[in-house]
């Protein structure tokens, strides 16, 4: 069974909204652009605290890994469904003559 999709905050109840969705489906795009634009927000937050003047402690650098690697996870998941094989392979093909 696949793991449940996280869909966003119920505008309502400000609950948090998970589904698990049919590939290719309406839920699936949700979710997909629901992790995209938390991707971005984390990215956002690690960039500001990375280009700020204070020098942070090897702890406090890792307490960003664990969340950095499933959204990189997520992410890498999202490209590769968007990715069409049979040009990655005619590109990959294409290269390794040249």
């Amino acid at each position: 069974m696949t793991q449940p999709r996280f869909l966003g905050l119920d505008a309502e109840t400000g609950k948090r909204m998970y589904a698990v969705p049919q590939p290719g489906g309406f839920l699936d795009h949700l979710a997909d652009v629901t992790a995209l634009e938390a991707a971005t927000a984390f990215l956002a937050v690690v960039g500001e605290v990375l280009d700020s003047e204070d020098e942070l402690s090897d702890g406090e650098l890792a307490v960003f890994l664990a969340p950095a690697v499933a959204m990189l996870t997520e992410v890498m998941a999202i490209a590769v469904k968007r990715v069409d094989v049979r040009y990655l392979g005619q590109s990959l093909r294409a290269s390794q003559r040249s």
